[in-house]
């Protein structure tokens, strides 16, 4: 089979027809093929980094102080976002599948073993070994996980030979799909209708349909088919589009280890497979649930940089030459370039003394940043002779039924476009802060390490306000439950209601956990993909 802009299709019932050829949509085309089932998959966008988008629906952000704006947090070529993510993988936890009294969600209707048992093939899709081991507890009651950097190179560059070889994949570009067409009886998808790169709409007919075009875009297709079969789909069924959920993360306070040398374990290292991992900082389950806060993992960072009391001269030295003008662009980091335009004159003279006090390692610190940031593209993370790090959180939000996407009103009805109303809840930003104290009074109490925040207490919750940001991530649209009532897909990701439409995106998650969700939906995908085989 190909890579092709035009198929021949007239009179053909294909066996499975995945939409989308994100992570999630090659996940589990690759295991339907694996396994030998034909599979045709679906891409709106092309084959080429520079490939004209085709034309998607209008989508209006609400605000767009919360949510990013779609141009970064999306992508409509070959391998979707796997062409633009940042390559952390972390598992969820546990506690994230539980019913929790203080969180808006019965948890999920799966337990944690029925999606970790898919990580290790995740990780090998995604490029890099078996997972190093679950997380563990320190003697000061805190938990220690990981997260593990993928292969950088795109999902298409990495399975490319496998695809084009394949006897039982046929890969269409350029061919957005506009809706679905269900059979008489409103239980079925017969055929998906797409738009051709010429302009011309062609029905393509499948056994089974998987939506996997990204959180936002598979949510829009399942709306306009609730608008189009009001009395067969979704009636009554309040949580589609709803429960739209992300991660809270920033920076509010710095942490300093009693012990310099300590800081290494937490900095990125590679592991025995040459994987880059780094250590992140949890807390215990019964420490979430004695203080109902939502699940919250904590990472180094580099210090302040114009802040020469780290001590370190390669830190120093990047910081000096971010004030040169045009220097912190070319370096493509956010963090240089704010560094540049904070700090004093007047310590500048402390930052040339750290610089020069040890001339040898800092010769080595430039070394070690340059080989990580040029050539595995990691964050500037080095060891500092004072052991003081920023602390960076990336925190679970609370399911809220007012946090949407729906179609718009506006415009065309026959092609409607789609409103994001993307809302944070006071709950989100308590519960970041809640998560810090515990972490700190941990923290001290095992001598380990000491927070300082950055912001007095009356000003807190505001900084970490002004920080939410997301749209990144697209989780909860689609829940996944057992009541067709109060979800819109089954544990076995199939639409309710319907026998033949299934979902494969981070949209089904009941929950966001403290994880980024990448890692989990292409084992949630493979998981899919080996149910339907099983089922052909």
């Amino acid at each position: 089979m190909a890579i092709v802009e035009k198929l021949d299709s007239a009179g053909r019932i294909f066996d499975t027809c995945v939409i989308g050829s994100g992570p999630a949509g090659l996940a589990v085309a690759l295991s339907l093929e694996a396994n030998g089932c034909p599979v045709l998959l679906l891409e709106a966008g092309g084959d080429k980094r520079r490939s004209q988008p085709p034309p998607s629906p209008e989508i209006r952000i609400e605000d767009p102080s919360v949510h990013a704006p779609l141009a970064e947090t999306t992508r409509q070529r070959l391998g979707g976002t796997s062409s633009a993510w940042g390559t952390i993988c972390v598992p969820y936890d546990p506690i994230d599948f539980e019913h929790r009294d203080w969180v808006t969600s019965d948890g999920w209707p799966i337990p944690y073993d029925e999606v970790a048992r898919w990580y290790d093939e995740a990780g090998a899709f995604l490029g890099f070994g078996p997972e190093a081991g679950g997380p563990f507890v320190t003697d000061d009651g805190l938990v220690l996980g990981a997260g593990r950097l993928a292969n950088r190179a795109p999902l298409m560059v990495r399975h490319r030979d496998r695809i084009r070889h394949s006897r039982n994949l046929t890969v269409l570009t350029s061919s957005p799909v506009t809706d679905l067409q269900l059979a008489e009886n409103g239980e079925r998808v017969h055929a998906a209708r797409v738009r051709l790169r010429d302009g011309t709409v062609q029905e393509i007919a499948a056994r089974r349909f998987i939506i996997a075009g990204g959180g936002l875009r598979s949510t829009y297709l399942l709306l306009r088919l609730a608008r189009q079969w009001p009395q067969h789909f979704c009636a009554g069924r309040a949580p589609l589009g709803r429960y739209y959920m992300g991660h809270l993360t920033g920076e509010i306070a710095g942490i300093t280890f009693r012990s310099p040398q300590e800081a290494r374990d937490f900095l990125f290292q590679a592991d025995a497979y040459g994987v880059w991992t780094q250590k992140r900082f949890l807390l215990r389950d019964e420490c979430q649930r004695e203080t109902r806060t939502l699940n919250t993992a904590f990472m180094l960072r580099p210090p302040t940089l114009s802040d020469p009391g780290h001590g370190s001269g390669a830190l120093s030295l990047a910081y000096l030459a971010a004030r040169i003008p045009g220097v912190a662009p070319i370096a493509k980091s956010t963090r240089l370039t704010l560094a540049g335009q904070n700090g004093t004159r007047g310590a500048l003279h402390a930052h040339f003394a750290n610089a020069l006090r040890r001339p040898g390692a800092t010769a080595r610190e430039i070394g070690v940043m340059g080989a990580q940031s040029l050539k595995a593209r990691l964050p500037i993370l080095i060891p500092t002779p004072s052991g003081r790090y920023s602390l960076r959180f990336h925190a679970e939000q609370m399911p809220n039924a007012e946090s949407r996407v729906l179609l718009s009103d506006a415009g065309d009805p026959a092609d409607p476009g789609l409103d994001i109303r993307f809302r944070y809840r006071d709950e989100d930003f308590s519960s970041v802060l809640a998560t810090h104290h515990a972490l700190a009074a941990a923290l001290a109490a095992g001598g380990r390490a000491k927070l300082d925040f950055y912001q007095p207490p009356e000003d807190r919750i505001a900084a970490i306000r002004a920080q939410a940001l997301d749209g990144y991530h697209q989780i909860g649209t689609t829940r996944m439950g057992d009541n067709p009532r109060e979800s819109v897909v089954d544990r076995n990701c199939r639409v309710h209601g319907l026998d033949n439409l299934f979902m494969a995106s981070s949209s089904v998650f009941p929950t966001s956990g403290s994880a980024n969700p990448t890692f989990t939906i292409v084992a949630l995908a493979r998981r899919l993909g080996d149910h339907i085989a099983r089922l052909s």
